[in-house]
């Protein structure tokens, strides 16, 4: 989780904001650009000759600070592999839709979803490939704010 902070961080800081980080769901709708991480799956494997790491889930991006929308549709729902495309097109979908009825300019939102985003790491390597997962991740966000 670390990585994943430390990665976002840079990126965010790059385009010139501040990034604060929450742990809970938020209800509320914030003034703001959101940026929201949710990986609801992680998987690791440790071979002989290398270890596997991996997650499911979603990378979610609201220019109006649409956090109510997100919590709606994920809250209680489990997610698998099988449905985590629907989310995301539903999501996206229906952020725009809300920011649409409620009259909110910089309508700006983007969803990127990964389906068991995997790192393999030979097992005599330093390197943490939770900090390779986390460098796709931040690559996305960085691609939603250019």
């Amino acid at each position: 989780m670390e990585a994943l902070k430390s990665s976002l961080y840079t990126v965010i800081r790059s385009h010139n904001s501040t990034p604060e980080f929450v742990d809970e769901p938020m209800n509320y709708d914030l003034k703001g650009q959101l940026v929201v991480v949710f990986l609801p799956h992680s998987f690791s494997k440790n071979r002989v000759i290398y270890r596997e790491y991996g997650v499911s889930g979603i990378l979610y991006y609201s220019y109006a600070g649409d956090a109510e929308t997100f919590t709606l549709l994920t809250n209680g729902r489990i997610l698998s592999g099988e449905n985590l495309e629907k989310l995301a097109i539903e999501l996206r979908v229906s952020s725009i839709e809300r920011l649409n009825e409620e009259r909110i300019l910089n309508q700006t939102v983007s969803v990127a979803y990964w389906r068991k985003l995997r790192v393999k790491k030979g097992i005599l390597t330093e390197r943490d490939p939770y900090k390779a997962i986390a460098e796709q991740i931040a690559l996305e966000l960085d691609s939603f704010l250019s």
